[in-house]
């Protein structure tokens, strides 16, 4: 299901090499993320997301060591 709506239009800004290679390198260190906060409300309301907030169940620390 959440193939079918990355395929609509107006969440083709999250379809980057850039945001799958970070889905990548978390989900190979054994994590899980989710796009959350402003991006997603942007792209709700048709918009360009400036940045991108990553909701990660890893310890901060894991994350900061995993992308140094």
């Amino acid at each position: 299901m959440l193939h079918l709506i990355m395929k609509q239009k107006r969440f083709s800004s999250f379809d980057t090499p850039e945001i799958k290679q970070v889905f990548a390198i978390l989900r190979q260190a054994g994590g899980e993320a989710r796009l959350v906060g402003g991006c997603v409300r942007d792209v709700l309301l048709n918009k360009i997301p400036k940045d991108y907030d990553f909701a990660v169940n890893l310890l901060p620390t894991t994350v900061t060591d995993i992308f140094k």
